[in-house]
C-alpha cells in the first residue's frame, strides 16, 4: 500500500458476509472495527490495547447482551460479561480470522472471532462500555 499525497476516488462496497476484506500484497485487512467482550477490569487490557492472543468479534451492529456473549463466544467466565470495548486499528495489525466459534466451557459457540497474535497498539481500545 502506498500513501498518496492528492486526492482519489473513493467507492461505498458493500461486502458479503463479515464486511471485511484483505487489500493489497501484504493483505492488510480493510474495515478494522471490532469489539471485545469482557468486564471492565479485564487483564487483557495494557495501556488501552490489547495483550498478545486476544480475541474480539466483529464491531458492526449493536452490541450482543452479556449473556448472548457468554454463548455465541464460548467465553469461559463463571458470569456473563458485564462490558464490551471497541477496537479500532489504523495500522497494519497481525489479524487472525475470521474464524467460527466452536462449543466450548459448555457453551454452544456459533460466533465470529478474530484473534490478535501481537496485540493490539496502545490507544487502539476504547472503553468499558456497560451492556444493557
Amino acid at each position: 500500500m502506498t500513501r498518496r499525497p492528492r486526492d482519489e476516488p473513493v467507492y461505498n462496497l458493500e461486502i458479503h458476509g463479515e464486511h471485511v476484506y484483505h487489500v493489497g500484497s501484504s493483505g492488510v485487512l480493510v474495515h478494522n472495527s471490532y469489539r471485545h467482550y469482557g468486564y471492565a477490569d479485564d487483564a487483557k487490557l495494557f495501556k488501552n490495547g490489547l495483550r498478545p492472543g486476544s480475541y474480539a468479534t466483529h464491531g458492526r451492529g449493536r452490541p450482543m447482551l452479556g449473556s448472548t456473549a457468554k454463548k455465541k463466544l464460548s467465553l469461559p467466565h463463571q458470569y456473563p460479561p458485564d462490558s464490551y470495548y471497541k477496537i479500532k486499528l489504523n495500522d497494519n495489525v497481525p489479524v487472525v480470522g475470521p474464524n467460527p466459534v466452536k462449543p466450548e466451557f459448555g457453551q454452544p459457540g456459533g460466533g465470529i472471532e478474530f484473534i490478535f497474535p501481537n496485540g493490539t497498539p496502545p490507544g487502539s481500545v476504547t472503553g468499558p462500555f456497560p451492556i444493557n
